[in-house]
């Protein structure tokens, strides 16, 4: 499974992909509203309650991304017996957080 980045800002959003490479979660921020769908659409968790815009700051991302990514898992029916949700959302995202580092530069980081 992975937790693809396909924007960094406005808005700053992710694939999830099965181990097939088919994408069963959407997750985007933009404008303050950041949501979650499952495969179907649906939104599975959603906040609008948030101090970013467009991208993350501090420490939203990973505040709202693992209970939306949870809730993306929870969505798909992925056994909770044999899956520790938490551990996979918490080693997703954490590919996620580097793929922002790369995208955005060192220099935006330590600026922003």
């Amino acid at each position: 499974m992975q937790l693809k980045l396909t924007c960094g800002a406005c808005p700053e959003q992710y694939s999830l992909l099965d181990d097939n490479g088919i994408e069963i979660g959407y997750f985007r921020l933009r404008h303050g509203w950041f949501r979650a769908e499952d495969s179907s659409g649906q939104i599975v968790y959603e906040t609008r309650e948030l101090r970013s815009d467009g991208i993350f700051e501090g420490d939203e991302r990973r505040e709202h991304m693992i209970p939306a990514i949870n809730a993306v898992l929870q969505a798909q029916s992925i056994d909770p017996q044999t899956t520790d949700q938490q551990s996979l959302a918490e080693q997703l995202l954490e590919g996620a957080d580097q793929a922002i580092d790369d995208w955005a530069g060192e220099d935006w980081i330590d600026e922003y």
